[in-house]
């Protein structure tokens, strides 16, 4: 799901787009894309490469501070 407000969202994603890359790296699921975005830090600008309807897109999103944390 993409949550109301955020920068998902603000980047033109929709409910039911499949996230399949974050800059080079590969998603194999929900625990993933996690993982990935919250390796950026917050303002850092990634691309998605998502799957849409059949379609292969992208869309540059900047992290907000919710979505992107530094790890320790």
């Amino acid at each position: 799901d993409v949550t109301a407000g955020s920068a998902g969202e603000e980047a033109g994603l929709e409910r039911g787009d499949i996230i399949v890359k974050v800059d080079d790296d590969l998603i194999s699921g929900s625990d993933d894309l996690v993982a990935t975005i919250r390796s950026h830090r917050p303002d850092d600008v990634v691309r998605l490469t998502y799957v849409r309807d059949g379609d292969n897109r992208t869309t540059d999103v900047t992290l907000d501070s919710d979505e992107g944390t530094p790890t320790s």
